[in-house]
């Protein structure tokens, strides 16, 4: 007698004939278990069910026959918030950078409160004056003599010949304080001058010497431009500019490690 199959038994029917018995499940299409073809259960896989499994993998899930799209932005970042969160992050850093710029606010004379004071032979015959620098002329002493101050200038007009002072005249500009950022003077540069015997200056002011036989011919008298040193602001070194950018870079890839080690 034979030892009976694994996969078979018998069973006699009224005909007295034995019958074969199949003892594995039916593998109809409709009782193939969700995410697995008939080849996972001992059968045979049609094209359907191995079409099915190739779009399971790719929608990253195991599980489903549902294809989903998921774009590369998604598989990088990760949620909404993920993304959010390191938007708000680059901002603030390039935000941080930014204000680290020198030269961000123009320095200028251009709302500054300045002083100018007339001297003859040593001593005070007219001011001290003070005026805020706006656009055209700030002083008018004795209708004569004009003295506009520009945002790194300052010019000296003789309107009608002589001004009526005496000899051996200074003009002393102080209080020169720059608004937008601190500076000093350093050197001045002389556009236009008539006469001028000299031109002296400190970190914050300006003194022209002239003769009175110069104030005779109408016209300008000295045109010159203030050189200025204004205090540097750091600026970060290139090596903390990749630091930053290797930062942020880290945190982006170590975020799509995560999500590839979910899928």
């Amino acid at each position: 007698m034979h030892p009976p199959s694994t996969k078979l038994r018998h069973s006699v029917a009224r005909s007295g004939q034995p019958k074969r018995v199949n003892l594995l499940p039916s593998l109809q299409p409709k009782e193939v278990e969700a995410g697995r073809c008939r080849s996972d259960l001992g059968g045979h896989c049609s094209k359907t069910d191995k079409l099915a499994r190739i779009l399971d993998k790719m929608a990253g899930s195991p599980c489903s026959h549902t294809y989903k799209r998921v774009s590369w932005r998604q598989r990088f970042w990760g949620d909404q918030n993920m993304m959010k969160s390191f938007q708000g992050l680059a901002l603030a850093v390039a935000l941080a950078l930014f204000a680290t710029l020198p030269g961000t606010a123009k320095a200028t004379l251009i709302g500054d409160e300045v002083s100018l004071e007339i001297f003859s032979n040593g001593q005070s015959v007219l001011g001290p004056l003070t005026e805020t620098v706006r656009g055209g002329v700030e002083f008018n002493p004795r209708n004569r003599l004009t003295f506009d101050v520009g945002a790194s200038s300052i010019e000296i007009t003789s309107l009608i010949g002589p001004a009526g002072f005496a000899t051996n005249i200074d003009f002393v500009f102080t209080d020169l304080d720059w608004v937008g950022e601190a500076g000093v003077i350093v050197d001045v540069l002389l556009n236009s001058v008539q006469g001028i015997g000299s031109v002296s200056f400190t970190e914050d002011s300006v003194t022209f010497s002239v003769l009175e036989d110069d104030l005779v011919v109408p016209g300008v008298l000295a045109s010159i431009e203030l050189v200025t040193r204004h205090a540097s602001v750091a600026v970060p070194e290139p090596a903390t500019l990749a630091l930053f950018g290797f930062g942020l870079a880290g945190l982006g890839f170590a975020r799509r490690r995560r999500m590839w080690g979910r899928e």
